[in-house]
């Protein structure tokens, strides 16, 4: 599989879904790369095991 190199530092992502799954895996992943982070959720007690 091929690598895609894009520069995430200092941008900002908007996922929605991001407390699992595929949001979940995009959202730390971006995060780690130094991109800026908002996730939407329609639970407020699996985003706050996101914060931990």
């Amino acid at each position: 599989m091929n690598k895609i190199s894009i520069d995430v530092k200092d941008k900002v992502f908007l996922i929605t879904g991001g407390t699992s799954g595929v949001g979940k895996a995009m959202a730390t992943g971006i995060a780690k790369m130094g991109g800026k982070v908002v996730v939407v959720s329609r639970s407020m007690t699996a985003w706050m095991f996101l914060q931990m």
